[in-house]
């Protein structure tokens, strides 16, 4: 049977840590892969202005063009408007079949905010759902990985872009020489 680690986000822009936390969840959970989902709007950031779709999915291909362990799925921008965990998961089962494990992924800040989300007793019966620890957030609903979370967030990625602060040390090359070509977040 395999096993698949369901990671969503805007990824705007995808960070180190995005990759990083990623793939040690991965290998701690026994996954075979991780399926990074790409938003089309989420539900929680409705008045957040976010970067165009295409340079949200290039950055992330150019984030992960090196890990063999990951994939990409654009379901949720194909599909268009605000994205909902449990319409994804359903699709997700539907394309996969079966003979597929899903966990999903989630921040301990989105753990915190579960209750809000749509059709939660669904989601848990089609993946079982884990936690990276955020510092400042506490969740005892789901099992949280035992390592330290890297600080990294895509605001502050936006923030140091505004400022004109460097971003090198955040977002591997292929993505910051992308943000530079494209004048994002500026």
């Amino acid at each position: 049977m395999t096993s698949i680690l369901v990671f969503g986000g805007t990824f705007d822009p995808p960070h180190l840590a995005h990759v990083e936390l990623a793939k040690d969840a991965m290998t701690h959970l026994q996954c075979d892969k991780v399926l990074f989902v790409i938003a089309a709007k989420s539900p929680f950031k409705q008045t957040t202005v976010q970067t165009e779709d295409e340079h949200r999915l290039a950055m992330l291909k150019l984030a992960l063009t090196k890990e063999s362990w990951s994939e990409i799925s654009t379901l949720e921008l194909d599909r268009g408007g605000t994205s909902y965990t449990i319409d994804t998961l359903q699709t997700l089962q539907k394309q996969y079949g079966e003979n597929v494990n899903f966990t999903l992924l989630i921040g301990e800040d989105q753990a915190e905010s579960f209750d809000k989300w749509r059709n939660i007793e669904a989601i848990e019966s089609i993946a079982n759902v884990v936690v990276l620890g955020r510092d400042g957030y506490k969740s005892d609903r789901f099992q949280t990985l035992p390592f330290h979370t890297n600080p990294i967030s895509s605001t502050q990625i936006r923030t140091r872009c505004r400022n004109s602060q460097t971003i090198k040390n955040l977002v591997s090359p292929p993505v910051c020489a992308y943000i530079t070509t494209h004048n994002l977040y500026k």
